[in-house]
């Protein structure tokens, strides 16, 4: 059962390899990871020792990522101009898993705000370049907003189970747990994007400006 399980995932990302489909899942489970990531890590890591009666401390971690995502986001799009959607997706996976790990195993207040900060770089380059591909990739307008919302509603998903399940993990097996499983699923989103990575020079076939209104 189990070969035959994995012949027929491996036969539908061979048939799926060029669909807009799995581009869309892989963008999901992206938005998906990292918000879960984001609310997990609230969830998991308040009552750590160093960080009683910290407030300040606390407040700095947590705003860490957002602060670092502001920053970054800008400069992503403009790279994603000149070296395609693919690369940027693929290094915000590593990124994210890099800080997942990070978040399972860090034990000082130093490296879980470096972790805190790297997940703001990893999700500037999954959230950026994940919607430009969804846009390439869906170029009627009605699959586009119903694309867009999936994959919104993975984010909206991530933020909604991510605080239980990191409580309840916590609770029951250890700090650790939730985020190894986490990482667990980046390097299945990483594994779908390899399935679509493609070294392209160009985000999409479209024209870069718009065509004219006048003939």
């Amino acid at each position: 059962c189990a070969c035959v399980c994995v012949r027929t995932g491996m036969a539908w990302l061979l048939q799926s390899r060029d669909s807009p489909r799995l581009v869309l899942v892989v963008v999901c489970v992206a938005l998906l990871l990292d918000n879960m990531l984001l609310t997990v890590a609230s969830s998991c890591l308040q009552d750590s020792v160093f960080l009683e009666e910290e407030n300040v401390r606390v407040g700095l971690l947590f705003a860490s990522k957002a602060l670092v995502q502001l920053l970054v986001n800008p400069f992503v799009g403009p790279l994603t101009n000149r070296i395609g959607y693919h690369i940027p997706m693929f290094a915000g996976f590593i990124i994210m898993f890099v800080s997942t790990i990070m978040f399972a195993f860090s034990g000082t207040y130093p490296l879980l705000f470096f972790a805190r900060s790297l997940q703001g770089i990893g999700s500037s380059f999954s959230s950026v370049a994940g919607l430009g591909m969804l846009a390439s990739v869906y170029t009627d307008d009605d699959e586009r907003g119903v694309a867009m919302g999936v994959a919104l509603g993975g984010l909206a998903m991530g933020v909604l189970i991510g605080a239980p399940f990191g409580s309840v993990m916590y609770d029951f097996v250890g700090k650790s747990a939730p985020f190894l499983i986490l990482a667990f699923l980046a390097v299945f989103d990483g594994a779908l994007q390899l399935c679509i990575l493609t070294l392209s020079n160009c985000p999409s076939n479209c024209p870069s400006t718009p065509p004219s209104l006048h003939p």
